[in-house]
């Protein structure tokens, strides 16, 4: 039997002093040799799996393991050597091992069934999700029928243009919101947010401002007051009658907030784990991608917030939601109309996401729109730009934008009239 004991310590001691999870998802508990360890990492898939992060405690509740036996687990900066290791060392266990479960008084088909389902199990763990032309068709073909019966499959967002071009908001997918500072990134974002959690719970994660702020420029988007009015100013009767009124409509709404004050990738995305499985969230965003600290002191800017876009990727396709990531732009180019090289630390960002999206309201530097909306007026609107668009193309549209409400709405409507 091949077994690597110290690289399944040193994986089990990474999984509960580091946040490396997504790392070595593949890994089963067969593929660790002794119970002891079997039940460790049974633990922290448990533990993981609620959106907690494991911890030695933790540890010991789910496993009754002695606490002595857990502290001292090492780790290393890169597990996934390890980790493979002691999956291809389960594999060759499992498929030498199959022998010595055949008997001599097996029938030569009985011995042929019995290892070929021993190497469909080694398949299957191996690739787990090795799917067929003809099962991605069969999706393909469901899509088109929901399609005729224009049943709606991604989250609208309540902009007709954006919807109409992208179907809504889709599972697994990663869209990058970017714009220079005061074009409205987060007015956007939680105008979408808002919009969406009729039907689909959001989770939002901003770095510089708290659930109160928040709230205050969701209500705002819906009373037609300020947010500066609602938290700063003495309201008079008919103003309170408004807020009221915008409380009524959205304090019902199912959009969370973890007011932590954190900017560590790795705190968001166990947060966004733990409101996968308590909350049932399907969709997050995050404000915004630049604010976040690098960890890796090792790393440029660049391969960090790679890293980070990624990491929000990935956790997106696992966990089957959708992901909005706020990215600041270069200040130098802020007055023309932007362009995915304007993205700080733009070339890792723009090739992990699948769809970047940017506001532009020329109207702050007293600049026109390029074609082809040269001769809109730029005064109360903001162009959307679909620069980047892995399954749907690009586009650009208008949009209008009432700054003090922190409303963007669609064109053909009044802001008084926008649906809610």
């Amino acid at each position: 039997m091949i077994t690597y004991p110290d690289s399944e310590e040193i994986v089990l001691g990474s999984l509960l002093k580091s946040d490396c999870w997504e790392e070595v998802s593949f890994l089963t508990e067969d593929c660790f040799s002794t119970y002891r360890n079997k039940e460790i990492f049974r633990g922290i898939r448990k533990i993981i799996d609620r959106g907690e992060k494991p911890d030695i405690l933790l540890i010991r509740y789910e496993t009754e393991t002695p606490a002595s036996e857990i502290i001292d687990l090492p780790m290393a900066l890169d597990v996934v050597p390890h980790a493979k290791m002691i999956r291809e060392a389960a594999m060759k266990n499992a498929l030498t091992g199959v022998f010595e479960t055949l008997k001599p008084d097996d029938s030569v088909e009985q011995m042929i069934a019995t290892i070929n389902a021993t190497i469909e199990k080694v398949l299957t763990n191996r690739e787990e999700k090795i799917r067929t032309l003809k099962d991605a068709t069969g999706d393909v073909i469901e899509i088109i029928n929901d399609n005729i019966k224009g049943v709606a499959r991604g989250v609208k967002t309540g902009f007709t243009e954006f919807d109409r071009h992208t179907g809504g908001l889709h599972p697994g997918d990663l869209t990058v919101i970017a714009a220079a500072s005061s074009q409205g990134k987060t007015s956007f974002a939680l105008n979408i947010a808002k919009n969406v959690a009729h039907e689909s719970k959001v989770a939002i994660y901003s770095l510089e401002m708290n659930d109160v702020q928040l709230a205050s420029r969701i209500i705002s988007s819906v009373s037609g007051l300020s947010s500066k009015e609602i938290l700063y100013r003495s309201m008079s009767n008919e103003m309170i009658k408004e807020f009221d009124t915008g409380v009524g409509k959205i304090q019902d709404l199912g959009i969370y907030f973890d007011d932590r004050s954190t900017s560590s990738i790795e705190t968001i995305i166990q947060s966004i784990r733990k409101m996968v499985f308590k909350f049932g969230i399907r969709g997050v965003i995050i404000d915004y991608l630049q604010i976040l600290s690098i960890s890796n002191k090792t790393m440029t800017e660049e391969q960090f917030l790679g890293y980070v876009t990624r990491r929000l990727k990935n956790l997106a396709k696992e966990l089957n939601i959708w992901v909005l990531a706020l990215s600041q732009l270069n200040r130098k180019n802020a007055e023309n109309a932007p362009s995915l090289a304007d993205i700080r630390a733009s070339g890792q960002i723009v090739e992990a996401a699948d769809n970047v999206v940017f506001i532009y309201r020329p109207e702050l530097y007293s600049r026109s729109y390029p074609a082809p909306f040269a001769s809109t007026s730029t005064i109360g609107t903001a162009m959307i730009d679909f620069a980047k668009g892995r399954s749907v193309g690009i586009t650009k549209f208008i949009l209008g934008f009432k700054q003090e409400q922190t409303l963007f709405y669609n064109l053909n409507e009044l802001p008084e009239n926008v649906p809610f």
